[in-house]
């Protein structure tokens, strides 16, 4: 390997041989954690999924629940109405 000195007395071949080795692990640790991150955002996804049929029969007795108030409402309202 040919080395060629630089201004301040380093070499090339050491620096290139260090950068190069820090390129290559900070790339697959780069790739690493954005695979951990793609996994987290899978498990939130399939937790969500797994909730939805609990979520979807509660949010149906609430609008259920919801409905029955404003009928019973209305028909206060209009009976308030009709005796004024």
């Amino acid at each position: 390997m040919r080395t060629t000195p630089l201004t301040n007395g380093e070499r090339i071949s050491s620096i290139s041989r260090s950068s190069g080795t820090v390129g290559v692990t900070g790339l697959i640790g780069h790739y690493y954690f954005a695979e951990i991150r793609r996994l987290a955002a899978a498990v939130r996804t399939a937790a969500i999924l797994l909730r939805a049929p609990l979520a979807r029969r509660r949010v149906l007795r609430l609008r259920t629940a919801l409905i029955r108030e404003i009928e019973a409402l209305r028909k206060i309202y209009r009976q308030t109405l009709r005796a004024c």
